[in-house]
């Protein structure tokens, strides 16, 4: 028996290989029953092992057994074994799992090869042609692996139209294949070596042409080429010259593509090109937004909504409605920019604060330490301009200075100051002269003195320094930086009249070298933008149109995605109308109950948004979304719509879509609920893997009513829902929406993190919750008052809620600044101070719930309150008193009567979670004959009783993010307070104590702690 590791650690190829034919020596030995079992689940790299092991051991006792009865074998015996075991090719994102099932793979090219020759002809079956159609549906063929071991070992066993059958295929493959382009030319490579010893050289040739493209065409590291693209097209954006437009058209679908194909080094190109789109082409900011939403590019989102901002001038109606809506950092930022010159801006921002909480909470700080400089401590009169070969040599000698940048132009500006202008000049002559190489030390300060020389002496004296500096620094050069940029624009502006001579004279000569001016083969965005200082803009715009082209060239060959921006613009004056119908797919759940008020605000003030809105129902595909959208027909003032004209929009109506249009008034047909359903039986139901992954991250109150339903139906609910969602998934695209990609900027992967999304994901599970539900009403006769029920959770918002503002915080509600690395924490005597402050006012706080401090990785502290009335005085610990208020323990020692409670009502919408997790208190006491009514005011619920309110519930926000971390509660605080005369009424009679009882919860993420430390701390005062 051979010997068989336990685990599939540093399992390789060779192991596979080794195991197997040790098995069938054994079995050739004598033949020992080995029974396949299918159907294994694999979890992980251990169980693949163990199961491949089996396979293997079948496959030796299943061939041993042919040989030995003289049957013939198949030429791809083994390739069929592990077809029909079954075992799964998962290509996991498990590393070890997926290293497994490579080697596993790999091992059955050995197998397969060292078994021909084992046998020869006489033994197994000739390979033919026909072969390739029975393996194209094996998981584990792979073409190209295989070829490579029969080119090394056999290569006369297969038939030439065969070969060149697979590296036809496998060139077909490479064609559309995105990776980086050194590794598709080192495919391409691989290619032409098994086809050239196959003895193919036809075929062979063209892997080379493929591999030669990808290596001189857009290859890897050349990232650059794209940047300096876009810094060409900039000057001349800057300078406005050139057909800006065409350009971006046609570079944009290789900006979506370009990191398919090359490193990661350039993200700011997306931005960038969004930056110039908005300026030249803004009608295409539409067809951007759009697109990156489908993609769930998240990075890019941002810029898009930013640049908007920047290039808005509030001349359309929707403008300032879609304005409202944005609450990202950078759009925060740029509102705040225009607010400084325009005070339309102003207003906005201030509005924008009061709903979003504030400042927005700011990306983490990437930004590196920076360098440390060894300090230079020479008085500058110690050396004088006639000393400066002696500074030199102190400087590179004496302190072994590599930097002296900025000492050598301070003491200039030194000597300068004093009137030694020309000795400085003269100085630096006779240092030149005196080195043949310029030292690098003191390179950049011949752009200082060209500067004097150009004042002191004229600008044909000065000349020599200009070409001195851009020689001596090659400012010509890639990746020179900023400051050549910078010199060489003074250059092209002061010698517009001779910049062909300063052209000619800074790159041609014995000195100059092709790699360090690769801007003579490729035009570089440097020349462009001196030609433009120069006043050569014609000359400069075609060579712009030069480096497009070559762009174009070298990019031609690659699988690029075509433009996504539709046949017809947008009209100008719809751009922000058409945004905010997008932006309500904004997967922020609080961002998208804004929105809902802004576009039922611009349906009730803009009658030419109106048809635009029908057009977008119409668009949509899921029934959730189309509910979505019927449901901001709730906050208008009045029908805008005829009940035809959305009848006709909607494409796919539900039971959720019929109950809207009935209470906003529109009469609907008794139409059968069939139609709101798939005509599915038990033989359509299956397990899906990929529902069970897209419920990750939403509330199971979303499919939890399924399932309960389905067992007081007896019915297996669960898997009509499961059907439906395989169905309406295949609508359109559908990507999974991760948390991590969206949040990339403020969150690592490893951090641990609570969300308020509503997502896709979302979406497409409640469009199939709807649905099931409609098939549980028609075939068992549900009233539509219990459908009703069902459904009400899956509305965006509820009508108490789905209007109500944000209110301010309460009064002494504490807010702590940035602590400091070392800082203490918040103490128990921190906390009692805070329970001072906020029992102090005329407003007696019933119930609060909210955030204190937000830091990225920092400190972060929830504070939660309760007032409660207990028979006697409380002398014990806080922390208890806390737990029964909360409901979290139960004692029969004290009796506790919280005056609030936390509510969990049955209509809350989709969008209105966050106010659950945080609180919707509501009173437990009422005034006079104890009827109560709950008013929605403009930023309040009210509690009225006896035509007096007894109590108001708020919320407010706090820098709102959407994503946190999860041991501390959403970017929001909720409350339930009431004035304190109904306090004092209510407790003057009561024998016994009112206590307002705390909770501060502190994550302390300080020194980069992914799960952070979790202290509690529990006060309380008597009232």
């Amino acid at each position: 028996m051979p010997v068989i590791p336990s685990s599939a650690k540093s399992v390789g190829d060779e192991t596979f290989h080794d195991i197997f034919f040790a098995l069938l020596a054994q079995q050739l030995q004598k033949i020992s029953t080995v029974i396949l079992s299918t159907g294994n689940q694999i979890n992980n790299a251990d169980e693949f092992f163990s199961s491949s092991v089996k396979v293997l051991e079948y496959a030796a006792f299943q061939i041993a057994s042919d040989l030995k009865a003289g049957i013939r074998l198949d030429s791809f015996e083994i390739y069929k074994i592990a077809l029909q075991s079954e075992i799964p090719r998962t290509r996991s994102y498990d590393h070890e799992l997926k290293t497994t099932e490579f080697a596993f793979e790999h091992a059955l090219g050995r197998i397969f090869v060292h078994l021909h020759i084992l046998l020869g002809e006489s033994r197994i079956e000739p390979i033919n042609s026909s072969s390739l159609e029975n393996l194209s549906i094996n998981p584990w063929w792979n073409p190209q692996s295989w070829l490579k071991f029969v080119s090394a070992w056999t290569p006369n066993i297969i038939p030439a139209t065969m070969s060149d059958q697979i590296i036809a295929s496998c060139i077909k493959t490479l064609r559309v294949e995105r990776s980086n382009t050194s590794t598709l030319a080192n495919n391409s490579l691989e290619l032409a070596r098994l086809a050239l010893a196959l003895k193919r050289e036809a075929i062979g040739r063209e892997c080379l042409v493929l591999a030669a493209r990808h290596t001189l065409g857009y290859g890897w590291r050349k990232d650059t080429t794209f940047s300096e693209l876009f810094d060409a097209i900039q000057f001349c954006s800057g300078h406005g010259v050139g057909n800006i437009a065409d350009w971006l058209r046609r570079v944009a679908p290789f900006v979506d593509d370009v990191f398919d194909f090359s490193e990661r080094e350039i993200r700011h190109i997306p931005g960038w090109y969004v930056k110039l789109l908005a300026k030249h082409v803004p009608e295409r900011i539409v067809d951007e937004f759009e697109y990156h939403m489908k993609q769930q590019n998240w990075g890019i989102l941002p810029n898009i909504l930013e640049n908007f901002v920047v290039q808005s001038d509030l001349n359309s109606v929707a403008d300032t409605f879609f304005l409202k809506c944005l609450a990202s950092h950078e759009c925060i930022e740029a509102i705040a920019k225009r607010s400084e010159t325009d005070t339309r801006f102003t207003r906005l921002l201030e509005e924008q604060k009061m709903y979003f909480g504030g400042e927005p909470m700011a990306p983490r700080d990437e930004s590196s330490t920076p360098t440390e400089r060894k300090p230079i401590e020479i008085e500058y009169s110690k050396f004088q301009p006639d000393n400066l070969n002696e500074l030199y040599i102190e400087l590179k000698d004496e302190l072994k200075v590599y930097d002296a940048d900025e000492f050598i132009n301070s003491w200039i500006s030194y000597w300068n100051d004093a009137g030694c202008g020309v000795e400085l000049v003269s100085a630096f002559e006779r240092f030149w002269d005196r080195h043949t190489e310029f030292p690098y030390l003191m390179r950049r300060a011949l752009g200082r003195i060209f500067s004097l020389s150009h004042k002191l002496q004229g600008a044909r004296k000065a000349y020599k320094w200009a070409v001195r500096d851009i020689r001596a620094n090659n400012h010509w050069a890639r990746w020179s930086g900023r400051l050549a940029e910078e010199s060489l624009n003074k250059y092209g502006r002061i010698y517009s009249a001779e910049w062909q001579t300063l052209l000619t004279d800074t790159t041609v000569g014995e000195q100059i070298g092709v790699r360090e001016n690769g801007w003579i083969i490729v035009p570089s965005c440097q020349l462009i933008s001196y030609l433009l200082e120069a006043e050569q803009s014609d000359l400069a715009c075609q060579i712009t149109e030069i480096m497009v082209s070559s762009l174009e060239d070298e990019i031609s060959h690659l699988p690029i995605s075509p433009l996504h921006w539709q046949k017809v613009p947008v009209p100008i004056e719809q751009i922000s109308a058409r945004l905010l119908l997008l932006y309500y797919k904004w997967p922020d759940r609080y961002v998208r109950r804004r929105t809902s008020m802004q576009i039922a605000e611009l349906l009730n003030n803009d009658m030419d948004f109106r048809p635009l809105y029908l057009e977008h129902l119409s668009a949509q595909k899921y029934e959730t979304d189309i509910s979505d959208l019927l449901s901001i027909l709730t906050l208008t003032d009045q029908n805008l719509f005829s009940g035809e004209e959305l009848s006709t929009a909607i494409k796919f109506p539900s039971i959720l879509s019929r109950q809207i249009l009935r209470e906003l008034g529109y009469k609907s047909q008794n139409e059968s609920t069939s139609k709101y359903f798939s005509a599915l039986t038990a033989a359509d139901y299956s397990d899906s893997s990929l529902i069970t992954r897209s419920r990750d991250g939403i509330a199971p109150v979303y499919f939890s009513t399924i399932n309960g339903l389905g067992r007081k139906l007896n019915y297996p609910l669960e898997k009509h829902l499961t059907a439906e969602w395989n169905l309406i998934s295949a609508r359109q695209p559908f990507l999974f929406f991760s948390p991590y990609d969206f949040s990339g900027d403020y969150f690592y992967r490893q951090d641990p993190i609570a969300c308020s999304f509503s997502t896709n994901a979302e979406t497409l599970l409640t469009s199939a919750s709807l649905r099931t539900l409609a098939f549980a009403s028609d075939a068992y006769e549900l009233s539509t008052e219990q459908i009703a029920l069902y459904a009400a959770n899956l509305l965006p918002f509820s009508n108490l809620l789905g209007k109500l503002l944000p209110a301010s915080k309460p009064k002494n509600w504490p807010k702590f600044d940035t602590f400091e690395k070392n800082e203490a924490l918040p103490s128990k005597e921190d906390l009692d101070d805070m329970l001072y402050r906020l029992s102090s006012t005329d407003m007696v706080i019933l119930c609060a719930n909210g955030p204190v401090s937000r830091e990225i990785s920092g400190v972060n502290c929830d504070l939660s309150i309760y007032t409660v009335f207990v028979e006697n005085e409380y002398f014990d610990d806080p922390k208890r008193l806390y737990l029964s208020a909360s409901g979290a323990i139960k004692s029969d020692e004290i009796s506790v009567y919280p005056l609030a409670t936390n509510a969990f009502p049955n209509y809350l919408g989709r969008f209105e979670i966050d106010f659950l997790l945080r609180g919707l208190f509501q009173p437990e006491f009422s005034i006079g004959n104890g009827s109560r009514t709950i008013i929605s005011e403009n930023d309040s619920l009210s509690y009225i009783s006896d035509d007096k309110c007894c109590a108001k519930w708020k919320y407010w926000a706090d820098s709102w993010y959407p994503v946190f971390p999860k041991d501390i509660g959403p970017a929001l605080g909720t409350y339930l307070e009431t004035p304190r005369k109904v306090f004092d009424q209510l407790t003057q009679d009561l024998d016994g104590s009112s206590y307002m009882v705390a909770n501060l919860t502190i994550l302390d993420k300080r020194d980069y702690l992914r799960e952070g430390n979790k202290t509690e701390i529990y006060a309380l005062r008597l009232l």
